[in-house]
Order: C-alpha cells, then sequence, then structure tokens
C-alpha cells in the first residue's frame, strides 16, 4: 500500500491537470484536513490528504449539525485552474459518551466531498461516523470523522475519477458561523449544477 509524500501529495481533476491538495509540515498543530483510501483498484489502493483553509459549523433547528471544509488551490500547470474543495458533512444526532453506544463502525452522518474548477467537477458520497466536542462558549468544536465510505455521484464536464470507491477519514476545529455554512453549500450548489451527470466509478 503506498503512503503519502511528506511534503504534499498531488492528484488529478481533469486529466493532464496536476493539483496540489496539501501540504505537511510537522512544527504546526493538526490541521483541519482530510485523508483518503482510494479504491479505484481494490488489488492496489492508494493514499491521498487533503488541507483547507475555511471550516464552520450550524446546528439546523431539529438541532443536527452541519459541518463545511473548504479549500482553495492553485493548480500548478500552465492552465493556472483554480481548484475548490468543499466537504460537507450534515450529522443526524450527538453521541454521548456514558449514554450512547456509538462507535466507528456507525453511521451518522451523510458525507460529500465535492472537487471542482470553472468548468468540471466531481462530487463523491456517502455515510460516515462524525464526533466531535463543542467548546465552553459553544463557538467551536473540534471533532474527527470516522470510518466514511463515499462512491462517485455527480460528474460535470470532463472530470476525472481519481479515486473510485474511497474510505475517507479526517480531523477538523470549526467556527460557529451559519452564514459562511449556507454561503458555501450555495456556491457549490450552482458550480456542480442541475445538469452534472450521473458519475461512474472508473471512468
Amino acid at each position: 500500500m503506498t503512503r503519502a509524500p511528506r511534503r504534499f501529495t498531488a492528484r488529478v481533476l481533469t486529466r493532464g491537470t496536476l493539483v496540489i491538495l496539501a501540504a505537511a509540515c510537522a512544527c504546526r498543530p493538526p490541521a483541519t484536513e482530510l485523508h483518503i483510501v482510494a479504491l479505484r483498484d481494490p488489488s492496489l489502493p492508494r493514499r491521498y490528504f487533503s488541507r483547507f483553509d475555511e471550516s464552520y459549523f450550524r446546528f439546523d433547528a431539529l438541532g443536527n449539525l452541519d459541518l463545511v471544509l473548504r479549500g482553495v488551490n492553485e493548480s500548478p500547470s500552465e492552465t493556472g485552474e483554480v481548484i475548490t474543495e468543499v466537504v460537507h458533512v450534515h450529522a443526524f444526532w450527538e453521541p454521548i459518551p456514558g449514554r450512547t453506544f456509538a462507535d466507528a463502525s456507525m453511521t451518522n452522518a451523510k458525507v460529500a466531498y465535492s472537487i471542482t474548477t470553472e468548468v468540471v467537477a466531481m462530487q463523491y458520497e456517502g455515510g460516515g461516523f462524525l464526533s466531535f466536542k463543542l467548546d465552553e462558549k459553544k463557538h467551536r468544536i473540534q471533532g474527527r470523522l470516522e470510518s466514511a465510505q463515499l462512491v462517485p455521484t455527480h460528474r460535470r464536464g470532463d472530470a476525472h475519477d481519481l479515486f473510485g470507491p474511497a474510505r475517507v477519514t479526517g480531523t477538523f476545529t470549526a467556527t460557529d458561523d451559519a452564514r459562511h455554512v449556507v454561503r458555501i453549500l450555495n456556491e457549490l450548489k450552482n458550480v456542480i449544477g442541475v445538469e452534472a451527470e450521473e458519475a461512474t466509478a472508473g471512468r
């Protein structure tokens, strides 16, 4: 099984376009990031990771959690494309240690991971387990995304499916900001668009 390089991980969104995902630095505190095991070729799983500059959350009227992570990187290729990654996790209930039986094999959240440019987009969706802790002032949460299983679901343009089915884990620190959650999700909806076709793993 291959391991992600220490300095950075790269992947292809469109054929021939190299996308830098994240830079690792051991001297900094743990960042908001995803770790991805791509199973496009089950006999040769590949590992990737990505870090995010923005992370926000809100609780809806039913008390469910919406967590949104967003990262923007410029492609190092001559095209100069801007690559945007958005993760949306909608958690249905909050595990309570000692009162609720909860472990990483359970599912309590819907997970959507989107990679987009101005002209193409690829989206992966599935279920996972989210655990988090609200800080004393209730303005920030820290937590983990565990055991998420994603598959490609939507494609716009000639986007290349690098991952196929994938296992995703991650850590995050997010700020309470409903306005930014709504903004990012609306922007994503406009980019993915109703014209996005259903994706088939392996394309």
